[in-house]
C-alpha cells in the first residue's frame, strides 16, 4: 500500500483530504471522534503522486496536482465530484494556494516557476520563472 503524500483540511466542515503516492485522493469523514469507524470517498485521476491539494475558501472545490504538470479541480458535490482539468503546465506541480477570495491560485513547479492561474475562468494568467532554489 502507497503512503499519504499531502494532506488538506476542509474549511468549514470536519472533513480532511489526503493524497497518495499511487494517485488516489481520499475524502475522510467522521475522522475526530465523531463516529466509530471514519467514512471515506475515493477519487482517482492522477497516474502519478499526488503532490499538493487545497481546498477553496467555501469548500466546495478541491484542486489536486502532481507529476502530470495539470492542475485537476474538483467540484465537490453530493454524488461525488465533477473535474475540470488545467494541463500543459510545464512542469509538475508541487505547491498549490488559492487566494482568500479564490480568485487566484498559485502554483509552484519542481523547476522553480511559479505559475498564476484565474480562479474563475480556469486559465494561466502568468508565470514568474529564475526563482532561487
Amino acid at each position: 500500500q502507497l503512503g499519504i503524500s499531502c494532506l488538506a483540511s476542509h474549511p468549514t466542515q470536519g472533513c480532511i483530504a489526503t493524497g497518495c503516492a499511487g494517485g488516489q485522493i481520499r475524502l475522510w469523514y467522521n475522522f475526530a471522534g465523531e463516529a466509530a469507524e471514519p467514512e471515506s470517498v475515493q477519487f482517482h485521476w492522477h497516474s502519478h503522486a499526488v503532490t499538493d491539494l487545497a481546498f477553496t475558501h467555501d469548500g466546495a472545490y478541491l484542486m489536486s496536482g502532481g507529476e502530470e504538470s495539470v492542475l485537476v479541480i474538483w467540484q465537490l458535490n453530493d454524488n461525488g465530484a465533477t473535474r475540470t482539468f488545467l494541463p500543459r503546465l510545464g512542469a509538475p506541480l508541487k505547491h498549490i494556494s488559492s487566494s482568500e477570495s479564490d480568485q487566484l491560485t498559485a502554483i509552484t513547479h519542481v523547476d522553480n516557476v511559479v505559475r498564476m492561474v484565474s480562479g474563475i475562468s480556469c486559465t494561466p494568467l502568468f508565470a514568474i520563472g529564475g526563482l532561487l532554489k
